[in-house]
C-alpha cells in the first residue's frame, strides 16, 4: 500500500488502528471503486486515496464506541472512495477524449445560492435533538440520497466541521453547503407534514 509511508509518524496505537481499518474494510473500498472504474489499478489508487484521507482525519475516530467508528468508516469509504473513483474516471475520460475540463460535481448551477436560504432552514438542526422528532428525522434520513446522507451524518452526527466534511467528501465547501441545505429542506418539509413544525 502506498499509504504505508504515512503510517511511520503515527503512534503504534494509531498505526494498528489504521491497519485494522484497512484489513476489515479494504475489500469493500476496492469493490466500491471497481463498481465505478472497472479498472484494477485505478481502483487501488482510489483505495489508497481513501486511506490517506482516513489517516488525515484520524482524530475524528478517537474516543468513539466501536459502533460509532464503524458508522464513520462506512460513510468515509462510501463517500471518499466513490468520489475519488469518479475523479480518476473523469481524469481518464479527459485524457482519452480531450474534451471538457469541467470537474465532476453533483451540483452545477445549484451551487450558487444565497447564504440566507441556508440560514432559513437552520431551525431543523434544533429539532434533531427533540425526542419527539428524532425517529422521524432518522427515518427520513434513510430516504435521502446517499450524498445528502453523508453530508448530514458527517456534520451533525460525527462532529466534522464544514471544512473537514467537505475535504472528507472530496467536494468544495460550497457543494457541501448545498447538500446540507437540500437535506435540511427535505427534512423540514417532512417534519412540517407530520406536524412537528409549522
Amino acid at each position: 500500500m502506498l499509504f504505508s509511508t504515512l503510517l511511520t509518524p503515527l503512534s503504534e496505537e494509531d498505526r494498528d488502528f489504521v491497519l485494522k481499518i484497512y484489513t476489515e474494510c479494504g475489500d469493500y473500498m476496492y469493490k466500491t471503486a471497481m463498481d465505478i472504474l472497472h479498472n484494477h489499478h485505478d481502483a487501488e489508487d482510489a483505495v489508497n486515496d481513501a486511506m490517506i484521507k482516513i489517516i488525515k482525519h484520524l482524530s475524528k475516530f478517537e474516543g468513539n464506541t466501536p459502533e460509532e467508528i464503524r458508522n464513520k468508516i462506512v460513510i468515509c469509504i462510501r463517500a471518499i472512495t466513490k468520489n475519488k473513483a469518479i475523479d480518476i474516471y473523469n481524469a481518464n475520460k479527459k485524457r482519452r477524449s480531450h474534451e471538457s475540463t469541467a470537474p465532476y460535481s453533483d451540483y452545477t448551477d445549484s451551487e450558487d445560492f444565497s447564504a440566507s436560504a441556508e440560514d432559513e432552514s437552520r431551525s431543523v438542526e434544533s429539532l434533531v435533538i427533540s425526542n419527539e422528532a428524532v425517529e422521524t428525522v432518522r427515518s427520513e434520513l434513510k430516504n435521502l440520497p446517499k450524498s445528502l446522507q453523508d453530508a448530514i451524518n458527517l456534520v451533525y452526527f460525527c462532529g466534522f466541521s464544514g471544512e473537514e466534511a467537505a475535504d472528507f467528501l472530496n467536494i468544495s465547501h460550497n457543494a457541501l453547503r448545498v447538500r446540507l441545505f437540500e437535506a435540511r429542506k427535505r427534512l423540514k418539509s417532512t417534519l412540517a407534514d407530520k406536524g412537528f413544525i409549522d
